[in-house]
């Protein structure tokens, strides 16, 4: 049981509920670690951790095969987007992780201050030591731009992933919408084929953009906010 529990991902605590725990109600069976181990109901799909785009790939990929049939392309293509959202993300990681091992806040301000010194003992430099602080200012200015893309990059994540959850609420009701009548069937449908061709030009515009407020609030970035309007609907449908 214990190596079964390590193998898994689990704490001690987590695996000794989840193993020998009672099987009454409890909020400890939605915690993200134990949810994923539990099997779905026969015709359903065990919802993805909000926070987990492999697991909205896991979910979005199970959810397309019990779509209706007349859906099932247009399903196929979700699960394939839901795939390059995946690596879009994976993609945003990789470059922050980058940008915090090279220019992270701590490094920052190690710069910042050994500059704050070097200008304070600025009436006694030697030509060495002012070619040492221009130096140190350029690479402070070179940091800072790093240290703003990752803002940027953090950003454009949060926005990859609330798309994800949009393909996920939309799916699910294109899934629930067999047994509400046609009209509504088609609807949703047309919702579905709307939230993809918005995820795709997102994914196609390779452009990252600030959060709003900063010197990505331009007119590109209020595009791109334009762009998730139609997730930003599904979702407060979905929740009404």
């Amino acid at each position: 049981a214990f190596l079964w529990t390590r193998r898994h991902g689990l704490s001690l605590a987590d695996g000794a509920r989840l193993l020998f725990g009672a099987t009454s109600p409890s909020p400890a069976w939605n915690t993200p670690g134990i949810a994923r181990l539990l099997r779905a109901p026969e015709g359903t799909v065990r919802p993805p951790d909000r926070e987990s785009p492999a697991d909205h790939l896991r979910a979005i990929s199970d959810l397309v095969t019990l779509l209706p049939a007349q859906t099932a392309v247009l399903g196929e293509e979700a699960a394939r987007i839901a795939q390059r959202l995946v690596t879009a993300i994976e993609r945003c990681d990789s470059e922050i992780s980058l940008v915090a091992r090279d220019a992270g806040p701590a490094e920052l301000e190690r710069l910042e201050s050994q500059l704050d010194g070097l200008h304070a003992a600025a009436h006694e430099e030697s030509t060495d030591r002012r070619d040492l602080r221009d130096l140190m200012r350029h690479q402070l200015e070179v940091m800072r731009r790093m240290h703003a893309r990752s803002e940027a990059l953090s950003y454009q994540r949060a926005r990859l992933l609330h798309l994800m959850r949009g393909l996920w609420t939309q799916l699910c009701l294109v899934r629930n919408a067999t047994s509400e009548g046609p009209e509504r069937g088609e609807r949703d449908v047309e919702g579905l084929r709307a939230v993809c061709d918005e995820i795709l030009d997102v994914i196609d515009t390779p452009t990252v953009h600030g959060p709003p407020g900063d010197r990505g609030d331009t007119a590109d970035a209020d595009q791109g906010r334009m762009s998730a309007g139609r997730v930003r609907e599904v979702v407060a449908h979905h929740g009404r």
